[in-house]
C-alpha cells in the first residue's frame, strides 16, 4: 500500500491497521510454537501429550487400514 498526502501519523496508524491481517494471533502462535517443540520427558504434560498424540496415530492408523481394504 502507499499513501500520499496524508500525515505522517495517519501513515503509521493505516499501515498498522493493514499489517494485523500479517500474522496469526497469539493462540496461533502458541500452538505452532508448541508443535515445533512438544513436551519432552519429565515435563508436567508430556504423559498426556504421549496418550493424545498416541491415540490420534493409532485411529489415523485404522482409518488408512480400513480405506486400503476397501479399495
Amino acid at each position: 500500500m502507499q499513501l500520499e498526502g496524508f500525515p505522517d501519523d495517519v501513515v503509521a496508524q493505516l499501515y498498522k491497521l493493514a499489517s494485523i491481517s500479517l500474522c496469526s494471533n497469539v493462540e496461533g502462535q502458541l500452538m505452532m510454537g508448541l508443535m515445533c517443540k512438544p513436551p519432552v520427558d519429565g515435563e508436567a504434560s508430556f504423559d498426556l501429550y504421549q496418550q493424545e498424540k498416541t491415540g490420534l496415530l493409532d485411529s489415523l492408523r485404522r482409518r488408512a487400514s480400513m480405506l486400503v481394504s476397501a479399495f
